[in-house]
């Protein structure tokens, strides 16, 4: 028989008791030994279990009480600083309710489930969800309720009915440590770091984390103010194009450690070619915020029809796509609301649906910027869009750089560098690379279809020299230009049709530079290729 495991129910339940100042005596122990574990049952093995207790100086008995309990080695033996067991790992004592009816059976497993296992159910915008708390990352994660289900079904044998089912969850919803999803997670000033540290942006101070605090997430990373760049400032230095990106990207960065914040309402967009860099940023990025902080869902998902993931923004600090594309997204409205922070209905599969406001910040890198037909001004000042064009040549390639980058004081590095950044934006109130809607327009034609490219590379908005150049004319200096940049050539109508809705291309009949009445692109220079 493993004691220490064997232990772990009937020494936390000890350990409270004396926490509350109550006396604990030999009588409580045999109570507690025999009611919550499996092996232990005959006086012989109380006795045993008494004895091993006070050979390892766990407690101290005279005249039949207990006088002292060692609280460093009850954590031992409760498993405090072992990993939280799977769900379905964890032992209920069946045969201690032996005689009771279903309710009180009832009671009891959904005490046991809140108390021993570290359930908590939790209101979520008309509905009830069900987190645990998870001693890895000292964080509260949510639980399926089929898991739940399955665990009393398998715990609660022949007990196990409809009706059991039925007066459990009852219980379970109604259970006096009931929380609001609001109540969960720490401030906007406080981060969890994967050390139990929790730091306070505001005053760089520290504290132990409590289960009490119900924090969501922990970035992968402990607090270190003096912890010095191996590599990664360089790194970032030589990838994003320029020293007002950079800033953004340290401000945004920055934003992101204040959830749930509402303050910016704005998507980060690195475009860039393959071999720029920008995937190993991502990954350094991510080692930085950990499993349990960031989400990957991309915006065709979250915009799917019956999205069924969307749920797991409510929890989420940071989302990442790799590869932003919208022209597939069925729900726009649904991706506008996440974006703006809005409340919004979710549904899980087999599960009621419920209203959440998602908090997340989002971080979208791609090779192509999004298609933007038919987008508002609205939609481009969502966008702080950065760029990465230097190409890294083959030979230079370093196929251990992420490796590197993601070492621990780099990390903490990062996460200073992330702190300054935000200390920036508070005081500017807004990013340091902030174009307008116009300029973040000009900026995608560089990354976006042919059409795109060609308008940025060729085409010169100019009403004091420019001419009125037909479109079919313009369609043949499109297709010379394609042949050149071996890009993908489009339909004439589809070039006509896109390329009038570009602010540049305003489309109108009218007299031509060479004196015809037709449809003309107005006011408009060519820069390499003759009328």
């Amino acid at each position: 028989m493993d004691k220490l495991e064997t232990l772990e129910e009937p020494v936390r339940k000890l350990e409270q008791k004396s926490n509350d100042d109550q006396e604990v005596n030999i009588k409580d122990l045999e109570f507690f030994l025999t009611k919550n574990t499996d092996h232990i049952e005959t006086p012989e093995e109380i006795q045993e279990t008494i004895e091993f207790l006070q050979e390892q100086d766990v407690v101290s008995v005279e005249r039949e009480e207990i006088t002292h309990i060692d609280k460093e080695k009850f954590k031992e033996i409760a498993g405090l600083n072992r990993k939280t067991k799977p769900l379905m790992e964890e032992s209920f004592p069946l045969k201690a309710y032996q005689g009771f009816d279903k309710t009180e059976i009832a009671q009891e497993y959904a005490d046991w489930l809140i108390e021993e296992c570290n359930i908590r159910p939790v209101w979520v915008g008309g509905t009830t969800l069900f987190y645990r708390f998870k001693r890895q990352t000292n964080t509260w994660e949510e639980l399926e309720k089929d898991l739940i289900i399955k665990k009393a079904k398998k715990d609660l044998k022949r007990q196990w009915t409809s009706h059991m089912k039925r007066e459990l969850m009852n219980q379970i919803e109604h259970h006096h440590k009931f929380i609001e999803f609001d109540d969960m997670g720490l401030a906007e000033e406080e981060i969890l770091l994967k050390d139990g540290k929790i730091l306070n942006l505001e005053t760089d101070n520290t504290r132990e984390v409590k289960p009490e605090d119900y924090a969501l997430n922990c970035l992968n990373t402990s607090y270190n103010p003096e912890a010095e760049s191996n590599g990664i400032e360089k790194f970032i230095e030589e990838t994003i194009d320029k020293e007002e990106m950079i800033k953004a990207l340290q401000e945004y960065l920055g934003y992101t450690l204040t959830w749930p914040s509402d303050s910016y309402e704005k998507i980060l967009l690195i475009l860039g070619g393959t071999d720029t860099g920008k995937s190993t940023l991502i990954e350094v990025i991510e080692e930085l915020y950990g499993e349990s902080t960031i989400t990957k869902l991309s915006f065709p998902q979250i915009g799917a029809d019956r999205a069924f993931n969307v749920s797991k923004l409510k929890d989420s600090v940071l989302n990442i796509d790799t590869d932003m594309e919208d022209k597939d997204i069925q729900r726009k409205s649904r991706v506008k609301k996440i974006i703006s922070k809005e409340e919004l209905f979710v549904e899980d599969k087999g599960e009621d649906g419920y209203s959440m406001t998602s908090y997340a910040n989002h971080l979208v890198t791609s090779n192509n910027a999004p298609d933007d037909e038919n987008a508002t001004d609205a939609y481009y000042n969502r966008f702080i869009t950065l760029t990465a064009t230097t190409r890294i040549p083959e030979e230079e390639k370093d196929r251990q750089l992420a490796d590197k980058l993601k070492e621990e004081e780099n990390l903490q590095w990062l996460l200073n560098w992330a702190i300054e950044g935000l200390e920036r934006l508070k005081k500017q109130n807004t990013f340091s690379w902030n174009l307008s809607e116009y300029e973040t327009k000009k900026h995608w034609d560089r990354f976006g279809n042919s059409i795109q490219k060609f308008i940025s590379d060729q085409i010169v908005k100019d009403r004091e020299e420019g001419k009125h150049v037909k479109t079919v004319d313009a369609y043949e200096i499109y297709q010379k230009w394609v042949d050149n940049q071996l890009e993908d050539e489009v339909s004439r109508t589809k070039f006509i049709s896109q390329a009038s809705s570009h602010p540049d291309m305003m489309k109108a009949k009218t007299y031509s530079y060479d004196g015809d009445r037709a449809m003309c692109f107005k006011d408009i220079k060519v820069k390499d290729y003759e009328l």
